[in-house]
């Protein structure tokens, strides 16, 4: 896949996560991406840590990479099957033998961080968050989640959530007594598909969805747009090392003019962290 596929990232944190009103927040950005590339495989994660702890950014930064990891892992184990039995059936075990080698991975962190305090606070102040997840290998790619977020294919666009009250399923709610049953905190496929039909693709946190829908604002201090969602996967200059993240802090910038002797303050567009991972067929962009 390494050969086929361009894949590139980015981040930003939240204007809620800077500044609300006059004062300053600076609240950690508690989003994270990860991405694995090689000639057999493409895996790309995005995390969101959630809102309400101090410390999300830990779990997110962690679960993604544990979940890169054990997915690269069981995706070796179950290859074989996708050629014989179907990748789609493939896929669904490989998901469901990574949550049960996160989880264990999780569960071992949280008891050491914990030790002889409360387990379930381990995991509420660390541990918890959403996921959503694409990889791409020779038999088909798949787009999967736990939690809210947003999975964009071939240009169809998936919103994912929001859930009441702003309480998506985390996936460490599986090693506690929570209200959420089972099949809610297991991976949801949404999307699977034969590997000639994959052009492009994005997946990302739910920032990524407010960013979707907002492509008739005007960049802050700019005249400009901040333009299509689809912009990400067609352009190249978003496809170097820092052209997202170039692009995601001119839009949550802060811009600061005086007009007919006033003070006029434009805040940043995307009130909560933005992040995500998008790939394209190699040689598609412009």
């Amino acid at each position: 896949m390494q050969t086929e596929f361009d894949i590139a990232g980015g981040s930003i944190p939240g204007g809620d996560h800077l500044q609300r009103g006059n004062l300053l927040v600076g609240k950690n950005n508690q989003d994270a991406w990860c991405v694995h590339q090689d000639q057999r495989v493409t895996i790309a994660i995005v995390s969101d840590g959630c809102g309400s702890q101090a410390r999300s950014e830990v779990g997110s930064n962690v679960g993604s990479q544990l979940l890169r990891t054990a997915l690269l892992r069981q995706w070796a184990r179950h290859a074989g099957m996708a050629k014989t039995q179907g990748f789609d059936k493939a896929l669904s075990l490989a998901l469901e033998a990574t949550r049960q080698d996160v989880l264990a991975h999780l569960r071992i962190l949280s008891q050491a961080i914990a030790g002889d305090g409360s387990f379930s606070a381990a995991i509420c102040e660390n541990f918890l968050f959403t996921l959503v997840g694409a990889i791409i290998t020779e038999y088909g790619a798949g787009f999967f989640t736990i939690g809210d977020g947003l999975i964009i294919v071939n240009g169809d666009v998936q919103r994912i959530g929001p859930f009441d009250n702003n309480e998506p399923p985390y996936l460490s709610y599986a090693l506690l007594t929570t209200r959420w049953k089972d099949e809610q905190l297991r991976f949801a496929v949404h999307r699977t598909l034969p590997l000639a039909e994959l052009k492009n693709f994005m997946i990302g946190s739910d920032g990524a969805a407010d960013l979707s829908q907002a492509a008739e604002v005007k960049l802050p201090g700019y005249p400009d747009l901040i333009g299509p969602i689809a912009q990400f996967w067609s352009n190249n200059q978003f496809f170097t090392k820092a052209g997202i993240r170039r692009r995601l802090a001119l839009i949550n910038s802060r811009f600061v003019s005086i007009k007919e002797l006033e003070l006029c303050e434009e805040n940043p567009r995307l009130k909560d962290d933005t992040t995500f991972v998008v790939g394209r067929r190699r040689g598609e962009g412009k």
